[in-house]
């Protein structure tokens, strides 16, 4: 039992990190394709017809991906969050 435990961690471990360097190339890839389609569209009056949908595709990616980084790492926001950081009489009347 301990044996699988170890080995479901490791492919956690293993697809997190995976995952991690994604994203980072999807948000490298973001700049780029946004970087070339305002080069094209205002430098050379001639825009590319694609870098919108790339650039929205990627966006959607890293949203996708990214939740389960901050999943793992506790980086969602919740209520809890907003309601310890309110001031005191408004907590009394939540």
């Amino acid at each position: 039992m301990e044996l699988l435990l170890k080995g479901i961690r490791y492919t956690n471990f293993v697809l997190l990190a995976v995952c991690k360097g994604v994203v980072t190339l999807s948000c490298a890839g973001i700049v780029v394709v946004v970087l070339t389609g305002v080069f094209y569209r205002y430098v050379l009056n001639d825009s590319l017809s694609w870098t919108e949908e790339v650039a929205r595709f990627l966006l959607v990616y890293i949203t996708f991906i990214g939740s389960a980084l901050a999943l793992k790492e506790g980086a969602h926001a919740s209520m809890a969050n907003w309601i310890e950081k309110t001031p005191k009489l408004i907590k009394f009347i939540m």
